[in-house]
């Protein structure tokens, strides 16, 4: 069976069937789905209701959800980590739009601005197209630098490692 698009699965423990429940993109957006609804659904395979391994889909996230999640201080795109998984250059501009446009929430806001950070510490190893985003990530933020200033006063959400770096960076371009 192909798995739907956007869904919950789990392995059964006892034959490693694994059997898909369809979510919708919301739900899997925002891990809104809990799997142990599933608990007592039996294998299709076996008829076992003891499972191995559960699992999400992750879906494309575009700037609707974005803007719903910048808003809502209940919804996770991960309930960690969320600057690392939205740290790619194709959120580049929804990120950007939303910090623009003073959109979200103080917190999600200071999780945009560790994404972007993200997104230029990763982009210096690398060849030449990595260089590129960060050349083009910094320049950005050099054009708002009232997010550099928020950036610095993100109370070490932006992890250290990771700001030393990238604020010179900003700085000095």
């Amino acid at each position: 069976m192909d798995a739907p698009l956007y869904h919950v699965s789990h392995t059964c423990h006892n034959c490693r069937q694994t059997d898909y429940f369809e979510t919708t993109r919301r739900e899997a957006a925002f891990e809104l789905v809990n799997p142990s609804m599933y608990d007592k659904v039996p294998c299709t395979a076996c008829g076992n209701t003891e499972y191995h391994v559960w699992g999400f889909s992750m879906c494309e996230l575009e700037r609707d959800l974005f803007i719903e999640w910048s808003q809502n201080t209940n919804l996770y795109f991960l309930s960690q980590d969320e600057d690392l998984i939205i740290a790619e250059e194709k959120y580049l501009d929804d990120i950007l739009f939303i910090l623009d446009n003073n959109i979200g929430l103080p917190n999600k806001r200071i999780i945009l601005l560790s994404a972007l950070f993200v997104l230029i510490y990763d982009s210096l190893r690398g060849d030449e197209q990595n260089k590129k985003l960060s050349e083009k990530v910094i320049a950005e933020l050099k054009k708002r630098p009232h997010l550099i200033a928020e950036a610095r006063n993100s109370n070490g959400y932006i992890y250290p490692y990771i700001s030393d770096i990238v604020l010179p960076l900003i700085n000095n371009s």
